[in-house]
């Protein structure tokens, strides 16, 4: 009995041992789309609340081969200044196992216009577990003897994130505490040692049709303390209205390939196979590997479009403290062929720039925005803020069938497609435009835009 006793324990312990020496942190091969699972502060980047579940099966051709499931809940709040993400998963192989459960913070910080820098942390909980029942031995009362199966221990990952523009770079330290879980003492101690791993990651959006359609390249460098280190390369491409497709080579390991569809504007499946470059490739089997997205609303498209209006307003008011303390009369004089356009009763009763002021009768055409190349300095008159630009070629569409002519501006900073009516040369011109709502011939809501 003592000989199986200690022989079941070097089997294991030479088991875990191996494991130990391996990338111990779940590999993922849509991680792209997850990237707080190992580095906190990228929690709350995707600007929208969304749940997202993984199942992945690694080297089906092995018996006891990887086999891990997570679901991911990642979102912000405070403007989007406070990121968090909850995250759990079960991670198999052969008689090892884990359980894992961690909660997430970030930080954003906007340094300026084009550079964010974010800090996170995770705190969680890792429940180590050996599967006695699955080992093979002629009497399993000396592996209960000789092990305690379960053991749990605290964990910490820290992390940092820097965007400029459309590049992001981060770094991440999972398992930071880098703790010991004792399974057994006597006869032979049996350990298992969570190494604390290092990641660093890169990506740049190249935006494509606005934001409709996005290119990225992505690097990954992972590393762990007596482990061979390993470098992801790939290239995502991606269709808000379609779904994603890419491709990923990972350094000693496989060639991966990722596609997914939009099953709906809120629900996203994917789905990565790993080719195996290995010389035991053919032994080693397939790994396949499942996603599932649902985003839970679209809410903080339209608080980034409150808050770009109310920034508007607050240039509007700005111009208009100006142009009340401006006591130089406007000029009343009527030319000739011109005919007098006085404003409908929806205008502003504070506004009094139209009721003593003739225009020309082809005023308004000649200020309609066809008339103009998109981005040149002026006033314009919008009618509509659109994230797709299908449904701004719509809201044109419907605006000719009323014969007002429109065109569509792209903000380079804020991605969206505006939907301007006119262009003007002076605040003055817009504010009594929008006001007396084209003279009566437009009822809807305008606001203006000042491009310098």
């Amino acid at each position: 009995m003592k000989i199986i006793k200690i022989s079941t324990c070097l089997v294991l312990f030479s088991l875990i041992t191996n494991l130990a020496w391996g990338q111990q942190i779940p590999l993922y091969s849509n991680y792209f789309f997850t990237p707080f699972i190992f580095n906190p502060a990228m929690s709350g980047s995707s600007e929208v609340t969304e749940a997202t579940f993984l199942h992945r099966r690694q080297w089906t051709g092995i018996q006891g081969s990887p086999e891990t499931s997570a679901i991911a809940i990642d979102g912000s709040i405070n403007n989007e200044k406070v990121g968090w993400s909850i995250y759990a998963f079960s991670d198999k192989t052969d008689i090892l196992s884990r359980l894992g459960l961690y909660g997430n913070y970030a930080y954003h910080v906007k340094l300026s216009e084009k550079v964010l820098l974010s800090g996170g942390i995770g705190a969680g909980y890792i429940n180590q577990n050996i599967e006695v029942s699955a080992i093979r031995a002629p009497d399993l009362n000396d592996v209960f003897n000789t092990i305690t199966p379960s053991r749990g221990s605290f964990d910490i990952n820290i992390g940092l994130k820097l965007k400029i523009t459309n590049f992001t770079l981060g770094f991440a330290a999972p398992q930071l505490l880098s703790q010991n879980v004792t399974y057994a003492s006597k006869p032979s101690p049996i350990i298992y040692n969570l190494i604390r791993h290092y990641v660093a990651s890169s990506y740049y959006d190249i935006n494509l049709q606005g934001k409709e359609i996005t290119l990225s390249p992505t690097l990954l460098f992972r590393t762990a303390q007596s482990v061979p280190s390993q470098v992801d390369a790939g290239l995502i491409f991606k269709s808000k209205k379609y779904g994603f497709l890419g491709a990923m080579f990972r350094s000693d390991y496989a060639i991966t390939v990722n596609a997914g569809i939009n099953l709906s504007e809120n629900l996203t499946l994917g789905y990565a196979y790993d080719f195996s470059t290995s010389n035991y490739s053919t032994a080693f089997g397939s790994s396949n590997e499942f996603m599932l997205t649902y985003r839970f609303s679209q809410n903080q498209d339209y608080k980034k479009l409150e808050k770009e209006i109310k920034e508007l307003e607050k240039k509007i008011n700005v111009k208009q403290n100006e142009l009340n303390d401006n006591d130089q009369p406007i000029d009343e004089q009527t030319e000739e062929g011109t005919e007098k356009l006085e404003p409908s009763n929806t205008g502003n009763s504070n506004n009094q720039y139209s009721k003593n002021k003739s225009y020309p009768s082809d005023y308004l055409s000649n200020h309609y925005g066809t008339k103009y190349s998109p981005g040149e300095p002026g006033y314009y008159l919008i009618a509509g803020v659109y994230r797709n630009k299908a449904n701004a070629d719509r809201f044109i569409e419907s605006l000719a069938a009323d014969n007002i002519k429109a065109k569509i501006y792209l903000d380079s900073d804020s991605q969206y497609f505006y939907v301007f009516l006119l262009r003007l040369d002076t605040y003055i011109e817009a504010d009594e435009a929008q006001y007396s709502k084209l003279f009566g011939q437009y009822t809807g809501d305008m606001w203006i835009k000042i491009i310098k």
